[in-house]
């Protein structure tokens, strides 16, 4: 989808049949080449010369040369973009094209839809050639380097931070087998600095529970190494009572899912913003008071919804809630400020809820906060206070035998199944698996609060 908006800072260009055989797309690339008018650009055509290939997103000829256009879904320039450009010049230099300049296209992120996509505000177009110059004078000597790894056995480097940046490589679970197999390794450890890590690392120490006494820790990780030591939960009942005293009954526990389309799909909304297509919601009724009575709640317990496609979600999803969230009760949700922030966003789109939104951030109480204060942490959740981490420990179910088991998965597939043709025929199974999903973070913090409560000797 970017690169289909992108072409159309460049209209009516030549695009490159990618779906036929790698012979065949050279040779069209190079017909391409060869028989394009001046200011014709050329889409995606792949350029080969001495052993070395690159595909260049958007190439524009002229009068005295090319001009190069690369093409990146991200919001700003990354390092590694400037050797991949410097890459592409380098194969057109020796497969003879002169490139005049280059440039690199990133999105907009300040971009608010209004209407139609207008590519001229929801691109950044930046040359690239002063940026480049120092990465493509030494592409010669990197391209000898590569050479003489590929021609070799795998070379033995010692792991760092290099492992995960810019990629994560694919060789990790080999040479990060020794520090994955202790699940309190070092770089568990909650809060503490990627140097700090390393440096402890460097110096021999794998595991938590071998960090030197007189190391100084902050007070999470102080509890996380002794919990990692002992083996046995740390817990702090009075906080844990403090957080539970704030609830009021009726208790809504609520989760939403989201997505973030590059290409903003909304009036009013922006790149990568997250846009709900999902919520699940259980209400719990109770007593407030020693002698109260129960409210009654004549809706049913559980609610749940994923949008179809019609519409703006966010005006559905605040339309549903507000009428089924009542006026009182706590509304209970694992990390608030992602929660909020969802429907703060919503709520600028359709003002008329304003009123209605301050009285449900009021209303809101975070799961997350005594875990992420360490009120209770159990060492099998190795620095972690995710609802992944913290649903295990506590109630012994989890995600691992579902289909859909994170966030992430859970977006991807539902973009998947709306907005592709080859995803449709896959659409009920799928919503079946997120309902499924975002149903388990609902009921898991039920059941997470009602742990909560059993392991404080305090009685609310």
């Amino acid at each position: 989808m970017v690169e289909k908006y992108a072409r159309q800072l460049f209209p009516q260009g030549i695009s490159i049949d990618h779906s036929q055989s790698f012979s065949e797309t050279i040779a069209q690339s190079q017909s391409a080449l060869t028989t394009a008018s001046i200011n014709t650009p050329i889409y995606n055509a792949l350029i080969t010369a001495s052993g070395l290939i690159c595909e260049i997103d958007i190439l524009v000829p002229l009068k005295n040369g090319y001009d190069l256009f690369e093409v990146k879904s991200s919001t700003s320039c990354k390092d590694h973009y400037l050797l991949d450009i410097a890459f592409q010049k380098h194969v057109c230099k020796m497969a003879g094209l002169k490139i005049r300049k280059t440039h690199l296209i990133t999105i907009n992120s300040d971009y608010i839809r209004q209407g139609e996509i207008e590519p001229k505000k929801l691109f950044n177009v930046q040359e690239m050639d002063e940026l480049i110059e120092p990465f493509f004078l030494k592409v010669g000597e990197n391209l000898k380097t590569a050479g003489s790894i590929l021609s070799s056995s795998c070379p033995d480097i010692p792991i760092g931070c290099h492992c995960s940046s810019p990629y994560e490589c694919p060789l990790m679970p080999d040479c990060w087998k020794k520090v994955w197999d202790n699940d309190d390794n070092i770089f568990s450890l909650t809060g503490l600095q990627g140097t700090k890590k390393w440096g402890l690392y460097n110096e021999g120490v794998l595991r938590t529970i071998n960090v030197p006494e007189n190391y100084k820790l902050n007070g999470k990780q102080e509890i996380q190494v002794g919990a990692d030591r002992t083996g046995e939960p740390h817990i702090d009942p009075k906080a844990i009572l403090k957080f539970q005293n704030q609830l009021i009954f009726p208790l809504y526990f609520l989760d939403f899912e989201t997505f973030a389309p590059a290409i903003p799909m909304f009036e009013g909304s922006s790149p990568y913003q997250q846009i709900p297509f999902q919520y699940s919601l259980h209400v719990q009724t109770g007593k407030n008071a020693p002698n109260q009575k129960p409210k009654q709640i004549t809706e049913k317990n559980h609610h749940s919804w994923i949008w179809d496609g019609a519409g703006d979600p966010r005006k559905k999803l605040l339309s549903r809630l507000k009428g089924l969230l009542g006026k009182e009760g706590s509304v209970i949700v694992y990390n608030a400020q992602f929660e909020k922030m969802i429907m703060k966003q919503a709520a600028k789109i359709v003002p008329s809820y304003n009123n209605w939104l301050q009285g449900f951030l009021g209303r809101v109480v975070d799961l997350l906060e005594p875990f992420k204060a360490f009120h209770y942490y159990h060492p099998d959740q190795h620095g972690s206070a995710s609802i992944k981490s913290v649903l295990p420990v506590l109630t012994g179910g989890g995600y691992e035998n579902m289909d859909i088991s994170n966030g992430a998965m859970a977006s991807t597939e539902y973009m998947r199944v709306m907005f592709t043709e080859e995803g449709k025929k896959d659409r009920s199974k799928v919503f079946k698996r997120l309902e499924e999903y975002c149903g388990l973070d609902t009921m898991g913090m039920v059941e997470i609060l009602g742990k909560l409560k059993a392991i404080s000797p305090y009685k609310i």
